[in-house]
């Protein structure tokens, strides 16, 4: 009988004859040919390890999680060639490990520090590319944890923050000054009324006098 959420890999004599027993009893030879159960739901794979950033800061731990499923098209060919017992050892765990590390490698520690999903994005991508070759199907790839020297991680706190202050200010003068620039403009748009006003003042009193001289 075959679980749900599973499918059944029959062998006979040994060797794999097929891989697509759906949920439910099926019949198989006594002592001649044997089922096991294939868990095809999704799985969780975690892992742990040290990197160096590339300006060669020591990240003392990146905790990686994903998640994923078998390929059911290929399942015949990971059982054969890798097997499901070795998936995490011969596959999980060298490419997770080489991938991780390869892109941390691309980033300054400050960039990773403010924007984790430039890692997991890359990391991600390049997994799914690589696994899918042996018959894994990333689901998704989420860094969890990326720990620095606390001193360290503190010091780029302070930096950002002092950047952060730094535009703030910027952008309150540059406000400041285009208040200002408004009020001048206001205020020759003002004297410009006020010029055209005394003006047509003078031109009236002209015509008045004019037409009381005759």
């Amino acid at each position: 009988i075959v679980p749900a959420g599973h499918v059944g890999a029959k062998y006979r004599l040994g060797a794999l004859v097929t891989t697509d027993l759906d949920a439910g009893p099926h019949l198989s030879v006594p002592f001649i040919e044997n089922v096991k159960n294939v868990d095809i739901r999704e799985q969780t794979f975690e892992l742990n390890m040290t990197a160096y950033t590339k300006d060669t800061q020591v990240v003392e731990n990146i905790k990686v999680k994903l998640n994923y499923v078998y390929d059911l098209g290929m399942l015949p060919k990971l059982i054969t060639s890798v097997g499901l017992e070795n998936v995490e050892a011969r596959l999980l765990i060298p490419n997770t490990t080489s991938v991780t590390k390869n892109m941390t490698g691309k980033y300054k520690a400050e960039e990773l520090i403010q924007n984790r999903s430039l890692l997991q994005e890359g990391v991600e991508e390049e997994l799914r590319s690589l696994l899918a070759e042996d018959g894994l199907v990333i689901v998704s790839v989420n860094i969890e944890d990326i720990d620095f020297e606390n001193s360290f991680e503190e010091n780029i706190r302070k930096k950002v923050a002092a950047e952060v202050q730094a535009q703030t200010t910027k952008n309150e003068t540059a406000t400041k000054q285009e208040l200002a620039n408004q009020k001048i403009v206001a205020a020759n748009a003002d004297a410009e009324t006020g010029a055209l006003l005394s003006v047509s003042i003078l031109n009236i009193s002209l015509l008045l006098s004019s037409s009381l001289t005759n």
